[in-house]
Protein backbone atom coordinates (compact mmCIF):
# COMPACT_ATOMS: atom_id res chain seq x y z
CA UNK A 1 0.00 0.00 0.00
CA UNK A 2 2.85 2.38 0.82
CA UNK A 3 4.37 1.97 -2.64
CA UNK A 4 1.01 2.41 -4.34
CA UNK A 5 0.28 5.57 -2.38
CA UNK A 6 3.75 6.91 -3.00
CA UNK A 7 3.38 6.36 -6.73
CA UNK A 8 -0.04 7.99 -6.52
CA UNK A 9 1.43 11.48 -6.31
CA UNK A 10 5.05 10.83 -7.35
CA UNK A 11 6.30 12.94 -4.48
CA UNK A 12 8.78 11.70 -1.91
CA UNK A 13 10.98 13.11 0.79
CA UNK A 14 13.19 11.48 3.38
CA UNK A 15 11.73 12.76 6.64
CA UNK A 16 11.07 11.56 10.16
CA UNK A 17 7.55 10.88 11.33
CA UNK A 18 5.50 13.94 12.21
CA UNK A 19 4.66 14.10 15.89
CA UNK A 20 2.25 17.02 15.36
CA UNK A 21 -0.61 17.58 12.92
CA UNK A 22 0.52 18.98 9.60
CA UNK A 23 -0.08 22.70 9.33
CA UNK A 24 -1.98 22.97 6.09
CA UNK A 25 -3.98 25.85 4.66
CA UNK A 26 -7.63 25.72 3.76
CA UNK A 27 -7.72 25.00 0.05
CA UNK A 28 -11.10 26.45 -0.90
CA UNK A 29 -14.01 25.05 -2.89
CA UNK A 30 -13.48 21.37 -3.85
CA UNK A 31 -15.66 21.90 -6.89
CA UNK A 32 -12.94 23.96 -8.56
CA UNK A 33 -11.54 22.32 -11.64
CA UNK A 34 -7.94 23.24 -10.81
CA UNK A 35 -5.89 24.33 -7.86
CA UNK A 36 -5.14 28.04 -8.21
CA UNK A 37 -1.54 29.17 -8.11
CA UNK A 38 -2.14 31.10 -4.87
CA UNK A 39 -3.64 27.97 -3.28
CA UNK A 40 -0.74 25.87 -4.52
CA UNK A 41 1.78 28.36 -3.09
CA UNK A 42 -0.07 28.37 0.24
CA UNK A 43 0.09 24.58 0.34
CA UNK A 44 3.77 24.59 -0.56
CA UNK A 45 4.59 27.18 2.11
CA UNK A 46 2.75 25.12 4.72
CA UNK A 47 4.60 21.92 3.82
CA UNK A 48 7.95 23.75 3.77
CA UNK A 49 7.28 25.03 7.29
CA UNK A 50 7.00 21.43 8.44
CA UNK A 51 10.03 20.27 6.51
CA UNK A 52 12.27 23.06 7.81
CA UNK A 53 11.43 21.98 11.33
CA UNK A 54 11.86 18.27 10.73
CA UNK A 55 14.48 17.79 8.03
CA UNK A 56 18.24 18.30 8.21
CA UNK A 57 18.96 20.94 5.58
CA UNK A 58 22.41 21.23 4.01
CA UNK A 59 23.70 24.57 5.29
CA UNK A 60 26.99 24.84 3.39
CA UNK A 61 26.70 28.09 1.37
CA UNK A 62 28.93 26.89 -1.47
CA UNK A 63 26.95 23.70 -2.11
CA UNK A 64 23.58 25.43 -1.74
CA UNK A 65 24.77 28.27 -3.95
CA UNK A 66 25.94 25.89 -6.66
CA UNK A 67 22.63 24.02 -6.71
CA UNK A 68 20.67 27.28 -6.88
CA UNK A 69 22.83 28.50 -9.78
CA UNK A 70 22.26 25.24 -11.66
CA UNK A 71 18.53 25.45 -10.96
CA UNK A 72 18.33 29.02 -12.28
CA UNK A 73 20.27 28.05 -15.39
CA UNK A 74 17.73 25.35 -16.14
CA UNK A 75 14.66 27.32 -15.07
CA UNK A 76 15.55 30.15 -17.44
CA UNK A 77 14.76 27.75 -20.31
CA UNK A 78 11.14 27.12 -19.42
CA UNK A 79 8.17 29.36 -18.69
CA UNK A 80 6.52 29.12 -15.31
CA UNK A 81 4.63 31.70 -13.29
CA UNK A 82 5.79 30.01 -10.09
CA UNK A 83 8.96 31.34 -8.47
CA UNK A 84 11.26 28.32 -8.28
CA UNK A 85 13.20 27.89 -5.04
CA UNK A 86 15.87 25.22 -4.69
CA UNK A 87 17.16 23.70 -1.47
CA UNK A 88 19.43 20.82 -0.47
CA UNK A 89 18.42 18.15 2.05
CA UNK A 90 21.22 16.52 4.04
CA UNK A 91 20.25 12.93 3.29
CA UNK A 92 22.37 10.18 1.66
CA UNK A 93 19.40 8.69 -0.21
CA UNK A 94 19.40 9.25 -3.98
CA UNK A 95 16.34 11.42 -4.32
CA UNK A 96 14.81 14.66 -5.56
CA UNK A 97 11.29 16.02 -5.35
CA UNK A 98 9.04 18.90 -6.31
CA UNK A 99 6.64 20.44 -3.82
CA UNK A 100 3.59 22.60 -4.46
CA UNK A 101 4.40 26.24 -5.00
CA UNK A 102 7.68 25.82 -6.86
CA UNK A 103 9.88 24.32 -4.13
CA UNK A 104 12.43 21.81 -5.46
CA UNK A 105 14.55 19.73 -3.11
CA UNK A 106 17.69 17.77 -3.93
CA UNK A 107 19.21 15.22 -1.56
CA UNK A 108 22.96 15.31 -0.96
CA UNK A 109 22.95 11.61 -1.92
CA UNK A 110 21.89 12.53 -5.44
CA UNK A 111 24.75 15.02 -5.83
CA UNK A 112 27.27 12.45 -4.58
CA UNK A 113 26.00 9.69 -6.88
CA UNK A 114 25.48 11.64 -10.10
CA UNK A 115 28.22 10.87 -12.61
CA UNK A 116 28.23 14.29 -14.30
CA UNK A 117 26.58 17.69 -14.12
CA UNK A 118 24.28 16.67 -16.96
CA UNK A 119 23.08 13.67 -14.93
CA UNK A 120 22.36 15.85 -11.91
CA UNK A 121 20.77 18.49 -14.13
CA UNK A 122 18.54 15.87 -15.77
CA UNK A 123 16.90 15.19 -12.41
CA UNK A 124 16.57 18.88 -11.57
CA UNK A 125 15.13 19.58 -15.03
CA UNK A 126 12.64 16.73 -14.57
CA UNK A 127 11.43 18.28 -11.32
CA UNK A 128 11.27 21.73 -12.91
CA UNK A 129 9.07 20.20 -15.60
CA UNK A 130 6.70 18.88 -12.92
CA UNK A 131 6.37 22.46 -11.66
CA UNK A 132 6.08 24.15 -15.05
CA UNK A 133 3.41 21.67 -16.17
CA UNK A 134 1.58 22.08 -12.84
CA UNK A 135 1.49 18.32 -12.29
CA UNK A 136 1.04 18.63 -8.53
CA UNK A 137 -2.04 20.82 -8.83
CA UNK A 138 -3.42 18.54 -11.53
CA UNK A 139 -2.91 15.45 -9.36
CA UNK A 140 -4.74 17.04 -6.46
CA UNK A 141 -7.51 18.29 -8.75
CA UNK A 142 -7.90 14.79 -10.20
CA UNK A 143 -8.61 13.17 -6.82
CA UNK A 144 -12.25 12.07 -6.86
CA UNK A 145 -14.66 12.61 -3.97
CA UNK A 146 -12.09 14.58 -2.06
CA UNK A 147 -11.86 18.01 -0.54
CA UNK A 148 -8.75 20.06 -1.18
CA UNK A 149 -7.71 19.60 2.43
CA UNK A 150 -7.98 15.83 2.19
CA UNK A 151 -5.91 15.83 -0.99
CA UNK A 152 -3.39 18.14 0.64
CA UNK A 153 -3.16 15.87 3.69
CA UNK A 154 -2.54 12.91 1.40
CA UNK A 155 0.22 14.80 -0.39
CA UNK A 156 1.94 15.75 2.85
CA UNK A 157 1.44 12.28 4.36
CA UNK A 158 3.26 10.71 1.44
CA UNK A 159 6.09 13.21 1.78
CA UNK A 160 6.59 12.38 5.43
CA UNK A 161 5.79 8.68 5.13
CA UNK A 162 8.53 7.90 2.64
CA UNK A 163 10.96 7.20 5.50
CA UNK A 164 8.39 6.15 8.06
CA UNK A 165 6.07 3.53 6.55
CA UNK A 166 3.89 3.15 9.65
CA UNK A 167 3.28 6.87 10.14
CA UNK A 168 2.91 7.43 6.42
CA UNK A 169 0.44 4.59 5.92
CA UNK A 170 -1.71 5.70 8.86
CA UNK A 171 -1.91 9.28 7.58
CA UNK A 172 -2.39 8.25 3.98
CA UNK A 173 -5.17 5.77 4.74
CA UNK A 174 -7.14 8.63 6.30
CA UNK A 175 -6.87 10.68 3.14
CA UNK A 176 -7.08 8.20 0.25
CA UNK A 177 -9.68 9.19 -2.30
CA UNK A 178 -10.52 8.25 -5.88
CA UNK A 179 -9.31 5.37 -7.93
CA UNK A 180 -5.74 4.26 -7.29
CA UNK A 181 -5.39 2.76 -10.73
CA UNK A 182 -6.63 5.94 -12.39
CA UNK A 183 -4.15 7.99 -10.37
CA UNK A 184 -1.29 5.62 -11.23
CA UNK A 185 -2.03 6.00 -14.94
CA UNK A 186 -2.20 9.75 -14.51
CA UNK A 187 1.20 9.71 -12.80
CA UNK A 188 2.78 7.72 -15.62
CA UNK A 189 1.58 10.36 -18.07
CA UNK A 190 3.12 13.04 -15.90
CA UNK A 191 6.44 11.20 -15.73
CA UNK A 192 6.55 10.89 -19.51
CA UNK A 193 5.73 14.56 -19.92
CA UNK A 194 8.34 15.57 -17.34
CA UNK A 195 10.94 13.45 -19.17
CA UNK A 196 10.12 15.11 -22.47
CA UNK A 197 10.04 18.67 -21.14
CA UNK A 198 13.04 18.09 -18.91
CA UNK A 199 15.12 16.82 -21.82
CA UNK A 200 14.26 19.91 -23.84
CA UNK A 201 15.29 22.08 -20.89
CA UNK A 202 18.62 20.24 -20.72
CA UNK A 203 19.36 20.74 -24.39
CA UNK A 204 18.32 24.41 -24.36
CA UNK A 205 20.55 25.05 -21.33
CA UNK A 206 23.59 23.65 -23.11
CA UNK A 207 23.75 20.43 -21.09
CA UNK A 208 23.81 16.88 -22.41
CA UNK A 209 20.31 15.35 -22.84
CA UNK A 210 21.95 11.92 -22.72
CA UNK A 211 22.55 12.58 -19.04
CA UNK A 212 18.97 11.50 -18.36
CA UNK A 213 19.17 7.94 -19.80
CA UNK A 214 22.67 7.55 -18.29
CA UNK A 215 21.30 8.42 -14.86
CA UNK A 216 18.37 6.05 -15.28
CA UNK A 217 20.72 3.26 -16.35
CA UNK A 218 22.86 3.80 -13.27
CA UNK A 219 19.82 3.57 -11.00
CA UNK A 220 18.64 0.37 -12.65
CA UNK A 221 22.09 -1.14 -12.31
CA UNK A 222 22.23 -0.27 -8.61
CA UNK A 223 18.78 -1.68 -7.97
CA UNK A 224 19.83 -5.07 -9.30
CA UNK A 225 22.48 -5.47 -6.61
CA UNK A 226 20.81 -3.85 -3.62
CA UNK A 227 18.23 -5.26 -1.26
CA UNK A 228 16.66 -1.82 -1.08
CA UNK A 229 16.62 0.05 -4.39
CA UNK A 230 17.36 3.80 -4.56
CA UNK A 231 14.48 5.82 -3.16
CA UNK A 232 14.17 7.73 -6.42
CA UNK A 233 12.83 4.58 -8.06
CA UNK A 234 9.91 4.34 -5.63
CA UNK A 235 8.40 7.59 -6.93
CA UNK A 236 9.92 7.81 -10.41
CA UNK A 237 9.63 4.20 -11.62
CA UNK A 238 12.34 3.43 -14.16
CA UNK A 239 11.99 0.50 -16.56
CA UNK A 240 14.08 -0.67 -19.50
CA UNK A 241 11.45 0.78 -21.84
CA UNK A 242 11.70 4.17 -20.12
CA UNK A 243 15.48 4.10 -20.48
CA UNK A 244 15.14 3.23 -24.15
CA UNK A 245 12.57 5.97 -24.66
CA UNK A 246 14.73 8.66 -23.04
CA UNK A 247 17.79 7.44 -24.97
CA UNK A 248 15.89 7.73 -28.24
CA UNK A 249 14.64 11.19 -27.31
CA UNK A 250 18.16 12.28 -26.37
CA UNK A 251 19.56 11.03 -29.68
CA UNK A 252 16.89 12.96 -31.57
CA UNK A 253 17.79 16.27 -29.90
CA UNK A 254 19.75 18.75 -32.07
CA UNK A 255 23.45 18.42 -31.29
CA UNK A 256 24.81 21.67 -29.92
CA UNK A 257 27.75 22.67 -27.79
CA UNK A 258 27.65 21.10 -24.34
CA UNK A 259 28.94 23.11 -21.40
CA UNK A 260 29.29 21.42 -18.03
CA UNK A 261 30.46 23.56 -15.13
CA UNK A 262 33.59 22.22 -13.43
CA UNK A 263 32.05 23.31 -10.13
CA UNK A 264 29.91 20.17 -10.16
CA UNK A 265 32.92 17.92 -9.61
CA UNK A 266 34.37 20.35 -7.06
CA UNK A 267 31.14 20.55 -5.07
CA UNK A 268 30.74 16.80 -5.15
CA UNK A 269 34.26 16.45 -3.72
CA UNK A 270 33.49 19.17 -1.16
CA UNK A 271 30.35 17.36 -0.09
CA UNK A 272 32.23 14.07 0.25
CA UNK A 273 34.88 15.79 2.38
CA UNK A 274 32.28 17.48 4.59
CA UNK A 275 30.47 14.19 5.19
CA UNK A 276 33.64 12.15 5.81
CA UNK A 277 34.36 11.18 9.40
CA UNK A 278 37.25 12.89 11.13
CA UNK A 279 40.60 11.12 11.13
CA UNK A 280 43.18 9.90 8.68
CA UNK A 281 41.05 7.22 7.04
CA UNK A 282 39.16 9.67 4.86
CA UNK A 283 42.38 11.35 3.74
CA UNK A 284 43.87 7.96 2.85
CA UNK A 285 40.82 7.13 0.73
CA UNK A 286 41.11 10.44 -1.12
CA UNK A 287 44.83 9.86 -1.71
CA UNK A 288 44.20 6.35 -3.06
CA UNK A 289 41.59 7.61 -5.51
CA UNK A 290 43.75 10.57 -6.46
CA UNK A 291 46.62 8.26 -7.41
CA UNK A 292 44.45 6.72 -10.16
CA UNK A 293 42.71 9.90 -11.33
CA UNK A 294 43.56 12.48 -13.95
CA UNK A 295 42.14 15.66 -15.41
CA UNK A 296 39.16 17.29 -13.73
CA UNK A 297 38.55 14.29 -11.51
CA UNK A 298 42.08 14.65 -10.13
CA UNK A 299 41.54 18.37 -9.52
CA UNK A 300 38.33 17.66 -7.61
CA UNK A 301 39.91 14.96 -5.47
CA UNK A 302 42.89 17.19 -4.72
CA UNK A 303 40.48 19.92 -3.62
CA UNK A 304 38.54 17.51 -1.40
CA UNK A 305 41.78 16.25 0.14
CA UNK A 306 42.84 19.83 0.87
CA UNK A 307 39.56 20.42 2.73
CA UNK A 308 40.13 17.30 4.82
CA UNK A 309 43.68 18.42 5.64
CA UNK A 310 42.45 21.86 6.72
CA UNK A 311 40.02 20.18 9.09
CA UNK A 312 42.83 18.02 10.51
CA UNK A 313 45.18 20.98 10.95
CA UNK A 314 47.59 19.92 8.17
CA UNK A 315 47.75 23.45 6.82
CA UNK A 316 51.07 23.35 4.96
CA UNK A 317 50.15 20.37 2.78
CA UNK A 318 46.64 21.73 2.20
CA UNK A 319 48.03 25.07 1.04
CA UNK A 320 50.40 23.32 -1.34
CA UNK A 321 47.52 21.40 -2.92
CA UNK A 322 45.38 24.52 -3.30
CA UNK A 323 48.17 26.57 -4.87
CA UNK A 324 48.83 23.72 -7.26
CA UNK A 325 45.15 23.79 -8.21
CA UNK A 326 45.25 27.54 -8.83
CA UNK A 327 48.27 27.08 -11.12
CA UNK A 328 46.91 24.08 -13.03
CA UNK A 329 43.14 24.61 -12.99
CA UNK A 330 42.76 28.37 -12.83
CA UNK A 331 41.31 30.91 -10.43
CA UNK A 332 38.12 29.38 -9.11
CA UNK A 333 35.91 30.62 -6.31
CA UNK A 334 36.18 27.31 -4.43
CA UNK A 335 39.98 27.53 -4.27
CA UNK A 336 40.03 31.11 -2.98
CA UNK A 337 37.40 30.21 -0.38
CA UNK A 338 39.42 27.19 0.75
CA UNK A 339 42.61 29.29 1.09
CA UNK A 340 40.67 31.88 3.08
CA UNK A 341 39.32 29.14 5.35
CA UNK A 342 42.79 27.66 5.75
CA UNK A 343 44.41 30.94 6.77
CA UNK A 344 41.59 31.71 9.19
CA UNK A 345 42.01 28.29 10.79
CA UNK A 346 45.76 28.95 11.06
CA UNK A 347 45.12 32.29 12.77
CA UNK A 348 46.40 34.44 9.90
CA UNK A 349 43.33 36.63 9.42
CA UNK A 350 45.16 39.20 7.29
CA UNK A 351 46.03 36.60 4.65
CA UNK A 352 42.59 35.03 4.98
CA UNK A 353 40.93 38.35 4.20
CA UNK A 354 43.30 38.90 1.27
CA UNK A 355 42.31 35.55 -0.30
CA UNK A 356 38.61 36.29 0.11
CA UNK A 357 38.97 39.78 -1.35
CA UNK A 358 40.84 38.39 -4.35
CA UNK A 359 38.15 35.77 -4.90
CA UNK A 360 35.31 38.28 -4.53
CA UNK A 361 36.96 40.58 -7.07
CA UNK A 362 36.41 37.78 -9.61
CA UNK A 363 33.20 36.25 -8.20
CA UNK A 364 31.36 39.06 -6.37
CA UNK A 365 28.11 37.10 -5.97
CA UNK A 366 29.61 33.82 -4.75
CA UNK A 367 27.87 32.86 -1.50
CA UNK A 368 30.76 30.76 -0.18
CA UNK A 369 33.23 33.59 -0.60
CA UNK A 370 30.83 36.16 0.87
CA UNK A 371 30.06 34.13 3.99
CA UNK A 372 33.71 33.16 4.47
CA UNK A 373 34.82 36.78 4.15
CA UNK A 374 32.34 37.82 6.85
CA UNK A 375 33.61 35.10 9.18
CA UNK A 376 37.21 36.23 8.71
CA UNK A 377 36.21 39.85 9.33
CA UNK A 378 34.62 38.69 12.58
CA UNK A 379 37.78 36.77 13.49
CA UNK A 380 39.74 39.98 12.92
CA UNK A 381 37.47 41.81 15.37
CA UNK A 382 35.69 43.81 12.67
CA UNK A 383 32.11 42.95 13.57
CA UNK A 384 30.62 46.04 11.92
CA UNK A 385 32.13 45.20 8.53
CA UNK A 386 31.28 41.52 8.93
CA UNK A 387 27.65 42.38 9.65
CA UNK A 388 27.43 44.71 6.63
CA UNK A 389 29.02 42.05 4.40
CA UNK A 390 26.45 39.41 5.35
CA UNK A 391 23.56 41.88 5.20
CA UNK A 392 24.53 42.92 1.65
CA UNK A 393 24.88 39.27 0.64
CA UNK A 394 21.44 38.46 2.04
CA UNK A 395 19.89 41.26 -0.02
CA UNK A 396 21.23 39.64 -3.20
CA UNK A 397 20.35 36.06 -2.32
CA UNK A 398 18.59 34.46 0.69
CA UNK A 399 20.94 33.09 3.32
CA UNK A 400 20.66 29.70 5.01
CA UNK A 401 19.22 29.56 8.53
CA UNK A 402 22.63 29.04 10.17
CA UNK A 403 24.10 32.06 8.38
CA UNK A 404 21.14 34.21 9.43
CA UNK A 405 21.99 33.31 13.02
CA UNK A 406 25.56 34.47 12.33
CA UNK A 407 24.12 37.69 10.93
CA UNK A 408 22.13 38.24 14.12
CA UNK A 409 25.17 37.64 16.31
CA UNK A 410 27.28 40.04 14.25
CA UNK A 411 24.61 42.75 14.33
CA UNK A 412 24.42 42.48 18.11
CA UNK A 413 28.23 42.57 18.46
CA UNK A 414 28.33 45.64 16.21
CA UNK A 415 25.82 47.47 18.39
CA UNK A 416 22.69 47.02 16.24
CA UNK A 417 20.24 45.17 18.52
CA UNK A 418 17.18 45.89 16.37
CA UNK A 419 18.84 44.49 13.25
CA UNK A 420 19.91 41.51 15.35
CA UNK A 421 16.27 40.84 16.21
CA UNK A 422 15.24 41.14 12.57
CA UNK A 423 17.93 38.64 11.57
CA UNK A 424 16.89 36.25 14.36
CA UNK A 425 13.29 36.52 13.20
CA UNK A 426 14.36 35.39 9.73
CA UNK A 427 16.53 32.66 11.28
CA UNK A 428 13.59 31.27 13.25
CA UNK A 429 11.29 31.52 10.24
CA UNK A 430 13.76 29.66 8.01
CA UNK A 431 14.00 27.03 10.75
CA UNK A 432 10.22 26.61 10.82
CA UNK A 433 9.65 28.22 14.25
CA UNK A 434 7.02 30.83 13.35
CA UNK A 435 6.05 31.66 16.89
CA UNK A 436 9.62 32.56 17.86
CA UNK A 437 9.97 34.55 14.64
CA UNK A 438 6.86 36.60 15.41
CA UNK A 439 8.06 37.19 18.97
CA UNK A 440 11.23 38.79 17.58
CA UNK A 441 9.19 40.95 15.20
CA UNK A 442 6.88 42.10 18.00
CA UNK A 443 9.93 43.14 20.01
CA UNK A 444 11.08 45.29 17.08
CA UNK A 445 7.65 46.86 16.59
CA UNK A 446 7.50 47.74 20.32
CA UNK A 447 11.09 48.94 20.54
CA UNK A 448 11.88 52.60 21.15
CA UNK A 449 15.25 52.01 19.45
CA UNK A 450 13.77 50.88 16.14
CA UNK A 451 13.55 53.50 13.40
CA UNK A 452 10.73 53.84 10.90
CA UNK A 453 12.46 51.71 8.25
CA UNK A 454 13.15 48.87 10.70
CA UNK A 455 9.55 48.89 11.92
CA UNK A 456 8.27 48.83 8.35
CA UNK A 457 10.45 45.80 7.64
CA UNK A 458 9.18 44.08 10.78
CA UNK A 459 5.57 44.86 9.86
CA UNK A 460 6.09 43.53 6.33
CA UNK A 461 7.60 40.29 7.63
CA UNK A 462 4.81 39.96 10.17
CA UNK A 463 2.10 40.35 7.57
CA UNK A 464 3.88 37.85 5.31
CA UNK A 465 4.05 35.27 8.08
CA UNK A 466 0.77 36.05 9.88
CA UNK A 467 -1.37 33.61 7.94
CA UNK A 468 1.14 30.83 8.51
CA UNK A 469 0.98 31.50 12.27
CA UNK A 470 -2.82 31.37 12.15
CA UNK A 471 -2.65 27.98 10.43
CA UNK A 472 -0.32 26.78 13.18
CA UNK A 473 -2.78 27.88 15.89
CA UNK A 474 -5.73 26.31 14.08
CA UNK A 475 -4.09 22.93 13.49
Amino acid sequence: MRRLLTSLLCLVLAAPAAAEPLRLPEMGDPASLALSESEERALGDAIMEELRRKLPMEQDPQISGYLSDLGRRLASRVYTEQELRFFVVDDPAINAFALPGGYIGINTGLILNAGSESELASVVAHEIAHVSQRHIARRIAAAENSTWRTAALLTAAILIGSQSPQAGSAAAMAGVAGSIQQQLNYSRQHEQEADRVGMRILADAGLDPRGMPRFFERLLQQSRYQDRPPEYLSTHPVTESRVSDTRARADSQPRGDIFENDDFQLMRARLAALKAQRGQRAAREFRARLAEAEGLRAHALRYGLALLLIREGEHAEAEGLLRQLLDEHGERAAYFAALGELKRAAGDTAQSLAHYREGLSLYPDDAGLGVGYARSLEAAGRSEQAWKQLEQLHRRQPLQADTLRDLARLADAAGHPVDARLAMARHYYMGGDLRAALTQLDAVLNSAEADRYQKERAAAYREQWRRAAERARDS
